[in-house]
């Protein structure tokens, strides 16, 4: 995967950046922009360590393991689990495999 400094840069420096040239640049390299100015749905996860959760069950999820499998090996209520898919797939996280 490319550096996310170079792909910006590489965007800064054509004739008239936009914010959304930057993000579908960060997109089309691989990466994955999560907002975490709080507007998003209430399972939206606000904090790094929840965002870290939902990779985390992002990756366990698609290697094939199950909703249950997942929350048991990540110490979650299914509930919870359920939140991190939902999050997980709002934001892109299932259906890319890295």
């Amino acid at each position: 995967m490319r550096d996310a400094t170079d792909v910006v840069s590489e965007v800064l420096a054509a004739d008239g950046p936009s914010a959304q040239a930057v993000l579908d640049a960060l997109d089309n390299a691989g990466y994955v922009v999560v907002p975490i100015d709080g507007g998003g749905p209430s399972w939206m996860p606000a904090t790094d360590r929840s965002r870290a959760k939902v990779y985390q069950y992002a990756e366990l999820a698609r290697d094939g393991a199950t909703n249950e499998t997942i929350s048991a090996q990540m110490g979650i209520s299914t509930r919870h689990g359920e939140r991190y898919a939902a999050a997980a797939q709002a934001v892109g996280l299932l259906s890319r495999r890295r």
